[in-house]
């Protein structure tokens, strides 16, 4: 891995992961807009790519490509991580390229009916793939927070930390939404939790592209 990794860290790339990672609530926003009935609070990204949607073969035609830019980061993290403890940059760039395959590429291949009741095999594959690359993105803060704390870089530990927080709390609210307990309250704003989560997790990804970019 090293050998492709080693071009991965450049200002070109880093320019294309912050425009994808900006285009993660950007895309859903502008294809919204042709679907009125869309609620983005209550609803998650991924019914706009269902087969009944109008938008449905522009949105996983974009989480596709989003999964490939992904697997980019992941090698870009590798290269990035190289002092960090035995073992934390294949981790890493496991679980980024976890997510690019799982809850991008796949969940684009096999888009999931509007209904979260269906139970047909694309909507299947895209449920599990997702919920497995979710958690593995879920992963990247915490082990990143770990390695800088270990270099003694100790401003980004503690913002790679509250990230790890925010992600994790974002995610249990985006789990709770559909239970009855919800019913009513905010907590059922599962479009919100979703993307509030992704934004959280995204942001240590975001700084180091950043960074990258302006050294």
């Amino acid at each position: 891995m090293s050998g492709a990794a080693a071009f991965i860290p450049s200002r070109a790339f880093s320019i294309v992961l912050l425009a994808a990672l900006a285009g993660e609530f950007l895309v859903p926003l502008a294809l919204a807009r042709s679907r009125p009935s869309y609620d983005a609070r209550m609803q998650v990204m991924s019914v706009l790519g269902s087969p009944s949607s109008p938008t449905g073969r522009i949105y996983c035609a974009w989480l596709i490509c989003f999964g490939a830019v992904m697997i980019g980061c992941a090698l870009m993290q590798y290269r990035l991580l190289q002092n960090a403890p035995k073992g934390i940059a294949v981790t890493v760039a496991a679980l980024i390229a976890a997510f690019g395959i799982g809850s991008c590429i796949l969940a684009g291949a096999f888009p999931c009916a509007e209904s979260k009741y269906a139970t047909d095999l694309a909507t299947r594959v895209h449920g599990i793939a997702s919920a497995v690359g979710f958690m593995a993105l879920l992963a990247v803060p915490p082990l990143k927070a770990f390695a800088a704390l270990h270099e003694g870089n100790h401003a980004p530990a503690l913002v790679y930390a509250i990230c790890s927080i925010l992600a994790l709390g974002f995610f249990i609210l985006f789990i709770m939404a559909d239970k009855p307990l919800a019913k009513g309250t905010p907590i059922e704003w599962e479009g919100w939790w979703e993307r509030l989560c992704l934004f959280a997790a995204y942001t240590p990804l975001s700084l180091d592209a950043a960074i990258t970019l302006l050294a």
